[in-house]
């Protein structure tokens, strides 16, 4: 299984997201000052003639690179799999328990908060060591692009996320309040069936240590 030990983080961070004392109301945190304004973009300045078309929009032509989850330790470490991943599922029925407790909204920058998309681009670098990384323009996730896709769909809900360049790649960073802000009132089975997915994934006999 490879691991990668991530240093550097200003708050290295402790425990499990969820593992979190559910003692107490969860305050949401006040969202950073926000800088002096350079453009303002509606929806509206991207819409076509095609409104049919428009409503389609989605995101397409997706290929799978990498992944990694986090594991539990002093230091904040990831672990991805090895080549090839073994199927590895528990040997009888599990049932899942309700999402209880308290969970980031932000794994990443809850764990590594200087630079909270370092362990994506290490895990792909780990990965893919073939990536033709010059070739890139935009490097985010999924909580950036969806963000992107609701806002040109003229959905209400605010974002941000900050914009560094690295070259002639743009990188796009997920920013929430703050990087231990927690989901409030969780229901269902979201981080909980996340959990269970990552110790299906990953097994010792089908990966490695880097």
């Amino acid at each position: 299984m490879h691991t990668s030990s991530l240093r550097g983080g200003r708050h290295p961070w402790r425990g499990s997201s969820s593992s979190q004392s559910s003692q107490g109301p969860i305050k949401t945190p006040p969202a950073p000052p926000l800088g002096s304004l350079l453009q303002q973009l509606t929806p509206e300045q991207f819409q076509s003639d095609d409104q049919e078309e428009f409503k389609k929009m989605e995101i397409t032509n997706v290929k799978f690179l990498a992944s990694f989850n986090w594991i539990e330790s002093e230091i904040p470490t990831i672990v991805f799999p090895g080549q090839p991943a073994v199927w590895d599922p528990p040997p009888g029925a599990t049932k899942l328990k309700k999402d209880s407790g308290r969970y980031f909204r932000d794994p990443n920058a809850a764990r590594y908060p200087s630079h909270p998309i370092e362990p994506a681009v290490k895990t792909v670098l780990a990965q893919v060591p073939d990536l033709k990384t010059d070739e890139l323009d935009i490097f985010g996730c999924t909580s950036t692009m969806g963000s992107l896709l609701r806002f040109l769909k003229n959905h209400d809900k605010p974002f941000r996320f900050t914009v560094e360049a690295v070259g002639r790649t743009v990188f796009f960073v997920r920013r929430e309040n703050a990087p231990d802000e927690l989901i409030p009132g969780p229901r269902g089975f979201g981080p909980t069936g996340h959990g269970m997915l990552s110790t299906l994934r990953y097994s010792p006999r089908g990966a490695d240590r880097l």
